[in-house]
């Protein structure tokens, strides 16, 4: 599965504190480990929540919450 082409950056994470409360595309599938084609899906069919920002979107961390600890996104 390809990943992100570009990372933008590699930080390390300890907790969810220190993600930020918008992550864009390509930090959001450094996170997960996921293509940034798979991201734009979930974020269509609606399983993470994105806010459009220009061609891009911006993705709720709780929605990243939601989706790894099995919540409910409504």
């Amino acid at each position: 599965m390809p990943r992100c082409k570009k990372p933008v950056w590699t930080r390390t994470y300890v907790n969810w504190d220190q993600v930020p409360v918008l992550m864009t595309i390509q930090e959001t599938c450094i996170l997960l480990r996921w293509s940034d084609q798979t991201v734009r899906n979930r974020i269509k069919d609606g399983t993470l929540r994105g806010i459009p920002v220009s061609k891009n979107f911006l993705v709720e961390k709780q929605s990243v919450i939601d989706l790894i600890t099995g919540g409910n996104l409504t």
